[in-house]
């Protein structure tokens, strides 16, 4: 994991001058990327702390059941390198947006759909 962060951050000094600027609308769909990403991760927060009672985890890079710290750790990880991605894309980046806003808005949706919470 350090070697990937460290490669990450080396990559990204190089690339960082070479992507373009977002524009307004690729912010607003950044901005509900947020939002969706925020709710799937309080409410996945909502199962751990309640001992994933009747529901199980469909992200295969969590498990069916992962720990409050797994699930810090995966989500504190993987936004700000999910949003580095994006900003390395040139063509088509809005819709990459959309697309990842879609499958986080359907995760929420179903994890609110079960029973649980969107609560830190």
């Amino acid at each position: 994991m350090k070697k990937l962060l460290i490669s990450l951050l080396c990559y990204s000094s190089i690339t960082m001058a070479e992507t373009r600027p977002w524009t307004d609308e690729e912010k607003y769909w950044g901005t509900a990327l947020g939002v969706a990403l925020l709710a799937d991760w309080s409410s996945t927060r909502y199962a751990a702390r309640h001992g994933w009672d009747g529901v199980i985890e469909n992200n295969i890079l969590l498990g069916s059941t992962p720990s409050v710290s797994k699930l810090d750790r995966h989500f504190v990880i993987g936004i700000p390198l999910l949003y580095f991605g994006l900003d390395q894309i040139d063509k088509n980046r809005k819709y990459f947006i959309m697309g990842a806003t879609a499958i986080e808005f359907v995760a929420a949706r179903n994890n609110a759909r079960v029973g649980l919470r969107f609560q830190f």
